[in-house]
């Protein structure tokens, strides 16, 4: 079954960092002078703090699942194609996962032992 939401720790962490952030951001610009845009700029520094957590998380889970050959999205079998490299170096070689059954689509630049050749 896949995981379509992040996990308690990726939650806990973005919730502490975001909270964290907000603080120091908010303190700085008092610091600063800045005591009207403080809280504006604590929760903007907050937003991007969560959402960076938020995107490292679903890359995990995208690696592990490719990693697994099973579709992020529904948790099928993956269907990969490898298309090598071009001599000399012209292009790196590419590799493609589908999934047939919810039409999942994800390709990497990827160069195998057999491209370098």
């Amino acid at each position: 079954m896949p995981v379509r939401y992040p996990s308690i720790a990726w939650l806990v962490l973005g919730v502490i960092a975001s909270a964290a952030w907000f603080v120091t951001a908010t303190r700085l610009m008092r610091l600063w002078g800045l005591n009207d845009a403080a809280p504006a700029l604590g929760l903007l520094a907050a937003a991007v703090v969560a959402l960076t957590l938020w995107r490292w998380a679903a890359a995990d889970r995208r690696g592990m699942a490719l990693a697994a050959l099973r579709c992020p999205r529904c948790d099928q079998p993956l269907r990969t194609e490898h298309s090598h490299a071009r001599p000399r170096g012209v292009a790196t070689g590419i590799q493609r996962w589908h999934c047939g059954l919810c039409q999942y689509e994800h390709s990497e630049a990827l160069t195998c032992p057999q491209c370098a050749a």
